[in-house]
């Protein structure tokens, strides 16, 4: 199924991101690092008649140690398979991975869903990463897609080049 809002699924895109939001602060909770999500890997399945949200293909994830925060040497060019416009710019630049690493993601999912992938911003090589940060913001700055101005700025918050700007899943699962 595709992440749209159904007639009569109790579905609507602000559910599809709280659930998806959940999720990854679930995974995190478990010092889990996604490092691929993106809107091919999240599916609506029906559980006893509702419909929820769940996350799939954790086969790039990373498990962090117990007091590690931060990933030294992401495996980004070891067959990682990560959709460029999902993942997050310092993966590509530097191979390092955060939580945040994660949140840029999550914006990339939002946006997606909001715009009904429409307006997905792609590219073609990782070094083409800034040029998709900018595009987002063109978009975001237009703000026509988006429900009101605070979205546009939870958005900008997970969307950033500077992933120590970004929001936590505690925060966006608490953003109206």
């Amino acid at each position: 199924a595709e992440l749209k809002e159904g007639r009569g699924s109790g579905l609507t895109k602000k559910n599809i991101l709280y659930q998806v939001a959940s999720g990854l602060d679930y995974v995190h909770r478990l010092k889990i690092l996604a490092l691929n999500l993106n809107h091919t890997n999240i599916r609506v399945v029906t559980i006893n008649g509702s419909s929820k949200i769940k996350l799939y293909n954790f086969e790039q994830s990373i498990e962090l140690k117990p007091n590690q925060t931060f990933l030294y040497s992401c495996p980004i060019y070891e067959g990682f398979v990560g959709i460029y416009s999902f993942v997050a710019p310092e993966i590509w630049l530097t191979q390092q991975a955060t939580q945040s690493s994660d949140i840029y993601s999550l914006g990339s999912v939002f946006f997606y869903v909001y715009t009904d992938g429409k307006l997905m911003p792609t590219i073609d090589a990782p070094a083409q990463e800034l040029k998709v940060v900018e595009n987002f913001k063109a978009i975001l700055d237009e703000k026509k897609y988006f429900e009101g101005f605070l979205l546009v700025e939870l958005l900008s918050k997970m969307i950033n080049f500077v992933r120590y700007s970004r929001a936590s899943t505690s925060v966006i699962k608490n953003d109206p």
